[in-house]
């Protein structure tokens, strides 16, 4: 018979507490996420990204739902 995983990985993780940390160790470049990006793309290329997902190319890619000269901004949100 095969293994069984009951519980979860994070069980202790409560987001309200930590999101707020990973915010700012991310801020102060404790965290540096943007390294895992590889790639980004217009949200019309999706099905290249699922091609690299596919394919294992890449570690993190990023879609963009605007084009670049209409991607909101925190001041237009």
């Amino acid at each position: 018979m095969g293994r069984t995983l009951k519980g979860t990985y994070f069980g202790d993780w409560k987001s309200v507490e930590d999101v707020p940390k990973l915010v700012d160790d991310y801020m102060n470049e404790k965290l540096k996420l943007d390294e895992f990006i590889t790639d980004q793309l217009p949200l019309e290329k999706i099905n290249v990204a699922f091609d690299h997902m596919k394919k294992g190319k890449g570690i993190r890619t990023v879609i963009n739902l605007w084009p670049e000269e209409t991607t909101p901004t925190v001041e237009t949100v």
